[in-house]
């Protein structure tokens, strides 16, 4: 009895220290909106956890107290409430360590996005990304954050795009990010034109040469076409073409783009 009174009131405890720590955690004014409907479950967790902490001592205490306890029966008890606390604290360092392991992250993801030297520093990174992620942005963990900042800086180097392009395989979803960037390599672009799937990448870069849009334009792809007629520096015989297109959505914009063509000197 002494036992089951014990763990009530290490429940007791539990459900109280988890219902004042997320209330606690909260944010203030309307931000709290969207996950007070993810309270009960913040609470269930918490008292589970805190009730791991809390059931060793109290079973121990009443254990220690205890001058008709029985090893055989007591003793497992409590051995059962010491595995607990372990799991417990276990769970607790294993939260902790990957909410370090975020922070982390996005530091250094804020440096990629940002920076406009000393790129080697992300050399690195990219290897162990590559090691863990090959074929796909699927799971995003590790630094698939840092590798997202390094393509949207306009100021990544080519060489940095080269070498996450050589390690990536050619379903990977980078690879577009990759074709569009406006430092995408020359080795880079000639292994991406065997690729159809990222011709319409290749057309929305702003770097992408006359003579590769006019390649462009004969893609089969419609939405390829009319990224192609969305680039300044695409040919006007381009346009001229594709105002024939066999799309009518692509002759629409062509026609469209040849018109916005003809107002330009007059402004």
């Amino acid at each position: 009895m002494r036992y089951c009174v014990a763990a009530l009131v290490a429940l007791v405890a539990a459900f109280v220290s988890s219902l004042v720590y997320v209330l606690r955690a909260l944010p203030p004014g309307e931000g709290s909106f969207g996950i007070a409907k993810a309270v009960p479950f913040f609470i269930t967790s918490g008292t589970m956890l805190f009730f791991g902490f809390i059931w060793f001592p109290a079973t121990l205490i009443t254990f220690i107290t205890d001058r008709k306890r029985k090893w055989s029966v007591q003793g497992l008890l409590l051995l059962v409430s010491a595995v607990a606390s372990l799991a417990a604290g276990h769970r607790v360092y294993t939260v902790r360590r990957a909410a370090a392991e975020y922070s982390r992250v996005t530091l250094i993801s804020a440096e990629a996005a940002t920076a406009t030297n000393n790129f080697e520093k992300f050399a690195p990174i990219i290897d162990d990304y590559i090691s863990k992620s090959p074929a796909s942005i699927y799971p995003q963990v590790g630094y698939y954050r840092v590798i997202a900042a390094l393509l949207g800086n306009a100021s990544s180097p080519p060489e940095l795009l080269q070498k996450l392009s050589e390690g990536l395989e050619d379903r990977h979803e980078f690879l577009g990010s990759i074709a569009q960037h406006p430092n995408c390599p020359v080795r880079a672009i000639a292994r991406f034109r065997v690729m159809p799937n990222l011709d319409v990448y290749l057309a929305k870069n702003p770097q992408t040469s006359p003579e590769l849009l006019e390649s462009l334009s004969f893609s089969t792809n419609p939405t390829t076409r009319i990224s192609v007629l969305q680039h300044p520096q695409t040919p006007q015989a381009v346009r001229e073409r594709l105002t024939l297109d066999s799309d009518s959505l692509v002759r629409r914009f062509a026609t469209n783009s040849m018109r916005s063509e003809l107002i330009k000197p007059s402004q």
